[in-house]
């Protein structure tokens, strides 16, 4: 098992390395070949995936059929799709791999067994609750108050050994412009 997932869920909590080992013996390695999907729309999503290696994206199906990128997922975080998680109902995103990813998977009726056993479970997914939708609050400020160009240079700044294993039509579609914008910026950064 992941010693990154065990020290990040160690750090997060109040659990001893033998509740942490509970938790963690209930998750299965998983792999995605790249371009596989974790889930895809109309699907009900019944699992959290913690990534260890590779890209992951979530992305929708515009009006016009097009896909749009809404996140993206590094090694040492969390995915699925929250909303059908939480409700039960087919998902409208899809998660796919870029790259080859390595994961750990945990089915939701095993974390609902650990929460009925003991409340710092609870404390533990509202804490993972709370920095997803950190991280999508994020994603929209940067969205409404950034330009194309610092949006872009935030990410090579903070990612720069993943940047480049994002195709350009997902990483525009990410940062909301044009593969051929996103071509000029990069022209004009490096």
């Amino acid at each position: 098992m992941s010693e990154i997932l065990k020290n990040f869920i160690l750090s997060s909590t109040s659990f001893s390395k033998k509740e942490v080992e509970e938790f963690t013996q209930r998750m299965q390695p998983a792999t995605l070949k790249k371009n596989e999907h974790f889930i895809t729309q109309g699907e009900v999503c019944h699992k959290v995936g913690f990534v260890t290696k590779g890209i992951i994206r979530n992305y929708y199906l515009s009006s016009k059929d097009e896909e749009v990128t809404y996140c993206l997922t590094f090694p040492h975080n969390f995915i699925n799709a929250f909303s059908s998680y939480v409700s039960g109902r087919p998902t409208r995103e899809s998660i796919h791999a870029i790259t080859d990813v390595e994961l750990f998977t945990f089915h939701k009726s095993d974390f609902e067994e650990l929460m009925n056993k003991d409340q710092r479970w609870q404390v533990f997914y509202t804490q993972l609750t709370e920095r997803a939708y950190i991280k999508l609050e994020e994603y929209i400020f940067m969205m409404n108050m950034e330009s194309a160009e610092k949006r872009y240079e935030d990410l090579v700044k903070n990612y720069p050994d993943y940047i480049k294993h994002i195709p350009l039509k997902y990483l525009s579609s990410y940062l909301g412009i044009t593969q051929r914008h996103l071509s000029r910026i990069r022209k004009n950064i490096i």
